[in-house]
């Protein structure tokens, strides 16, 4: 039980920093959804809610 609990928490803690990542690069305005989607591992989909919850 430990151990996958470990485990969640590396996998919800590299989902939360790629989310942050998307928000920077979207934020700096110079890729495209796509470029940031392929750099993050984020889908387009987890991209533009990104973008929505911006403005």
């Amino acid at each position: 039980m430990r151990v996958q609990g470990l485990e969640r928490g590396k996998k919800d803690g590299g989902k939360q920093a790629n989310l942050q990542t998307g928000q920077h690069l979207l934020a700096l305005g110079t890729l495209t959804e796509n470029q940031i989607a392929t750099g993050t591992g984020l889908s387009l989909d987890e991209i533009n809610r990104l973008r929505q919850d911006g403005d």
